[in-house]
């Protein structure tokens, strides 16, 4: 099997390293302004067509595409260094979203906010760029710590709504 600056090389353009890239977050309203987060993994949703079932005429059903669709959350893995920043600005965020009382934000301008993720080829420039719009965190998992887990460091998945 070859490896992957033989296949760069043969495919005759720069390839996206899923190692060589960085994450923005900004979210919406009175919540701190961009962070650059370290997102030890993330991932992109697919997208779909949303299908009905329609018989025309006396002919056999055919599935016909009536909405396009995004088949998931976006999930994103948060590495955390000294201070708790991030894990507070994504607690305040939700809470912008339905604070701790139950109260619901119906001003989504409020809570929107957008996620930047930037590809860097080898020099360390950025290659492609792809922007999330409408974005709220809707899950914070929670954070495991032990003792077993030795030369290691904190993490904790979010996943994030998104249209």
């Amino acid at each position: 099997m070859g490896r992957i600056d033989e296949f760069a090389q043969w495919a005759g353009e720069n390839l996206h390293m899923t190692t060589k890239y960085w994450v923005d977050v900004k979210p919406a309203g009175d919540i701190a302004g961009t962070l650059t987060v370290a997102a030890e993994s993330l991932s992109f949703p697919g997208r779909g067509l949303m299908t009905q079932e329609r018989k025309l005429g006396t002919k056999h059903a055919h599935d016909m595409p009536v909405q396009q669709v995004y088949t998931g959350d976006m999930e994103m893995t948060l590495i955390f260094g000294e201070g708790g920043g991030v894990k507070q600005m994504l607690e305040d965020w939700m809470d912008s979203v339905v604070s701790r009382d139950g109260s619901i934000n119906n001003d989504r301008t409020k809570y929107l906010g957008t996620i930047g993720v930037n590809f860097l080829n080898d020099r360390g420039a950025i290659h492609w760029s792809a922007i999330v719009n409408e974005v709220y965190p809707k899950t914070i998992h929670p954070i495991s710590v032990g003792w077993a887990d030795d030369n290691n460091y904190i993490r904790q998945t979010v996943s994030f709504s998104f249209r």
